[in-house]
């Protein structure tokens, strides 16, 4: 016995102390064994299914190098594109209702489960959910008097949560179990199961001979295989479904304590203020890796490392993949900018990890689900494995309920989960994770069978994540062509088989028959880059929650700052992308647009980004402003929050008395020979730098006096004289508001050579960048184009900019407000503001709902 070990039958609570290696060293030394044994003793016989597994386990890994799989394109796809067409799929739909079952079910709520087994208490106690359906879906092996057996079986003592968690088998039946299980005998439940329906082998053979979409979908469904349950999701979904409980026949709904009822499983409030059903009280994490494992924040009962199933093998030892709660929240089911697409509830007892963590891990095993448990929302960004072991989909993401057929049963709802989770990114659909509301009574298994069933788990999921996390397909502008589309990429990169993309083109065919309305996209940006200027040091914890945030809108996302070598290492391990300096004397007065330069050029030369989106941290962007509600984001065109006007030459022009008195008092001219004058080319001074800084007073234009030093050294820098005006005079540009910039990289050299001559010169942001602008203008005549962007703020009552909810009720409250659209509102401290707030007011501005703030 492990002195370290600690058991605790009454409490379940286990403990072990665990080296953090034992579990990479336990993997690695099973993987190098089980190659091994494949590699020495397994035949290529292809006789039977297994052998054919066995093949391909044998031929993924090079036995002279140890070649891992890379996930490359190794075959194309040879057949038709149905929804990637031209014209699209325009076929005439059949009439679904003669596939109604008889006694006509009208629940919204459906339970799904297959089986091969004997009815158990498991899909008893989903049978006795309140205002729930149940539809369960038979093989070739599953008793023909099935529903004569769940009858018998209410006649029968359910088990006792507690004996489950403390027992190791599902053989509850016999007198000793019974004995052990200290349970009521006074147990009375109903018979008449009008709310159950089986699916019997016969009925999906009638199925299989409807002339429609649907029949031609059951006929692609192999028999004696898990991908049977998509029958039972159709099922569902064609007699009313609007949620989805998706679990196996060995996850027992936990028992309320003081009633012989199941627990709820769909828990859920109405926010009182937008009249949302949302789920109460979710934890957000602050995460920055594409993988998250959610299994540290919802507390095992063990030190030391825990993954679920399907997590890649290779990150287990990456603690930034375990994120930190930093606030809670509720979220809505059903809301305009982000919705719940999938709950999974962990279990309890023997949960769904892999064959690697049973070999290593003490069972069985908990996760916190004490008072203060809440569920986690799976960062936008990232991916997580969820199984289809507890599950609630909700009607928005029912369209990624299906099984892939192609692959292992303890693969396929892990595949499943990892694609679903790349459209659901551009969809606004958001993957949570519950305590546990299941115990997993687990029927009997071999866990080296596991192992061997599990294989594509371990040797690919790291390099499908890679995948998916970049993956994207320009023309597919709806989840069908999408869903299509990233099928056909992943068969052409060995993840899966050609009969599976057929099949995923008959799902959504046999959808679009039954009435099923997909939902829209709501995509991110793939086609500009956003970074961030972070003029303070910050706390990696709330850089890592900022560019969480910006990567809900945008796909790529860089954080620009003076972060400390501390900092800066906890980012790297985080894989955020970050560009690090020292602190400057004037903090983000220079960086800003040379940081700006940096991103430009990186990008200039890229086939996928077009531009660079530029703001401070403190500055709150509504994305809808700025894109015009536009995908992909607009890119020819510049964006700030200033008018641009060219500034040559405007004693020449005419312009409204009004106008032009304000710009003379907001610009002025620099000659090489050490005069200065206005706009109007008169009352030079001679080298009276003194005078001209008491003008900039008189004008209210203080800041100036920062910038004119650098601006008289770049009117002598030789490398300037062609943006000189006609008399050789620098037209000083008014001093504006630059902590907002979007710039196209089809002007990233001229761009870079502007920041570098302000750079040289040491010239302010707000006084380099309207002149950058004005340089780039210059040089681009035909192409240059310029929007303003409506900027809230307020920098002289403290009062106001103190908190961003003053800051905005102040500017909604404007006279001239009524019917305007800001795009950007700054100042707004994230530091001050706190995560919680921030992301609120984030989420709220870019809904657009002024009303009820």
């Amino acid at each position: 016995m492990i002195e370290n070990d600690v058991f605790q039958k009454n409490g379940i609570i286990l403990q072990r102390r665990i080296s953090k290696w034992a579990v990479i060293g336990v993997a690695t030394f099973i993987a190098i064994a089980y190659y091994f044994v494949l590699d020495t003793y397994l035949t290529d016989s292809e006789n039977d299914q297994m052998g054919k597994v066995r093949v391909a386990l044998k031929n993924s890994v090079n036995s002279a190098t140890g070649k891992v799989f890379q996930g490359e394109q190794i075959r194309s796809f040879t057949g038709p594109r149905l929804y990637l067409a031209k014209n699209g799929v325009q076929e005439k739909k059949e009439n679904t209702d003669k596939l109604l079952s008889a006694n006509g079910a009208s629940c919204t709520k459906w339970g799904v489960v297959t089986t091969i087994f004997e009815p158990s208490f498991a899909i008893k106690r989903a049978a006795d959910l309140p205002s729930w359906c149940l539809v369960i879906v038979a093989d070739t092996k599953t008793p023909k008097n099935y529903m004569q057996l769940l009858k018998e079986l209410y006649e029968k003592q359910d088990l006792n949560d507690e004996y489950m968690m403390s027992g190791t088998g599902n053989d509850a039946d016999s007198e000793d179990d019974k004995d052990e299980q200290n349970i009521d005998d006074d147990i009375i439940n109903p018979i008449e199961l009008n709310n159950v329906f089986f699916f019997s082998v016969e009925k999906q053979k009638e199925w299989e001979k409807s002339n429609g979409k649907v029949g031609q979908f059951v006929r692609s469904m192999p028999w004696r295989h898990f991908c049977r349950k998509n029958l039972g999701y159709l099922f569902a979904i064609l007699h009313g479904a609007e949620t989805i409980f998706d679990f196996d026949d060995d996850n027992f709904i936990k028992m309320n304590k003081n009633a012989n009822t199941p627990v709820n499983i769909l828990p859920q409030n109405t926010d009182p203020s937008t009249g949302e059903t949302v789920l109460p009280n979710v934890s957000i994490v602050s995460q920055g890796p594409h993988v998250f494992n959610h299994h540290p924040v919802m507390k095992p009962s063990f030190d030391g490392t825990s993954w679920a199933r399907g997590f890649p093998l290779d990150l287990l030892q990456k603690e930034s993949t375990h994120g930190e709660v930093v606030f809670t929240k509720d979220i809505p089911y059903q809301g305009a900018k982000e919705e719940i697409g999938v709950i999974q509830y962990l279990a309890d007892g023997n949960p769904d990890i892999d064959a690697i963590h049973r070999l290593e891990k003490p069972l069985p095993m908990t996760f916190d689900n004490s008072n203060t448990a809440t569920p986690v929302l799976v960062p936008k960004h990232s991916y997580a494995p969820y199984n289809a072991q507890a599950t609630i989909h909700t009607y928005n993401a029912f369209w990624a309920t299906i099984l892939p057929s192609t692959v292992q049963g303890r693969v396929s709802d892990i595949w499943r989960s990892y694609f679903a989770q790349c459209i659901f990114a551009d969809a606004g659909l958001r993957l949570v994770f519950a305590p546990p509301k299941i115990i997993q009574f687990r029927s009997d298994h071999n866990y080296l069978g596991d192992f061997e069933a599990e294989h594509d788990l371990y040797a690919k999921s790291g390099k499908l994540l890679e995948y998916l996390k970049q993956w994207d397909h320009p023309d597919a502008d709806d989840i069908p062509k999408r869903m299509e589309a990233l099928w056909i990429d992943l068969y052409e990169r060995g993840y899966i088989e050609k009969d599976d993309v057929t099949a995923v083109q008959k799902w959504l065919q046999a959808l679009d028959e039954i009435g099923y309305e997909f939902p829209p996209l709501k995509r991110r940006f793939r086609n500009v880059a956003m970074m961030g200027q972070f003029n303070y040091p910050t706390p990696a914890r709330d850089v890592i929650f900022w560019a969480q945030k910006q990567k809900e809108t945008f796909d790529t996302v860089t954080a620009a700052g003076p972060f400390s070598d501390d900092v800066a290492k906890v980012l790297k391990e985080s894989d955020v992308d970050f560009i690090q300096y020292e602190q400057e004397e004037h903090p983000g007065f220079i960086k800003p647009y040379e940081n700006l330069a940096s991103m430009l050029m990186r990008y200039k030369d890229s086939s996928k980004i077009e531009g660079v989106l530029y703001a401070h941290d403190d500055a709150l962007l509504n994305f809808s402003s700025l894109s015009q509600g536009m995908y992909p984001f607009p890119s020819e065109q510049m964006l700030g929050t200033f008018e641009y006007k060219s500034y040559r030459d405007y004693g020449s022009l005419e312009m409204w008395s009004e106008e032009r008195r304000m710009y003379r008092k907001q610009t002025y001219r620099i000659y090489q020979n050490g005069f200065f004058g206005n706009l109007d080319l008169n009352d030079k001074t001679h080298n009276d730098l003194d005078s001209l800084l008491t003008v900039h007073k008189k004008w209210y234009n203080e800041k100036y006096n920062e910038c004119t030093k650098g601006q008289i050294s770049l009117t002598k820098d030789p490398a300037f004289a062609r943006f000189l005006e006609k008399d050789g005079s620098f037209l000083v540009p008014r001093f504006v508001q630059s902590d907002m910039l979007f710039m196209p990289t089809a002007f990233a050299e001229h761009f870079a050579e502007g920041a570098e001559l302000h750079k040289r010169h040491n010239i302010w942001l707000e006084c380099a960048v309207p002149n950058i602008v004005d340089m780039i203008h210059q040089q681009n005549e035909e192409s240059f184009s310029w929007r303003k962007i409506n900027l809230c703020t307020e920098f002289k009552n403290d009062k106001i900019r103190k908190y961003g909810k003053n800051l905005i009720d102040f500017c909604m409250s404007k006279d001239d407000a009524k019917g305007k659209e800001f795009g950007v509102f700054h100042p707004v401290k994230m530091m001050r503001e706190g995560l919680k707030e921030y992301d609120r007011l984030l989420d709220w501005i870019n809904l657009d709902q002024w009303e009820g703030f």
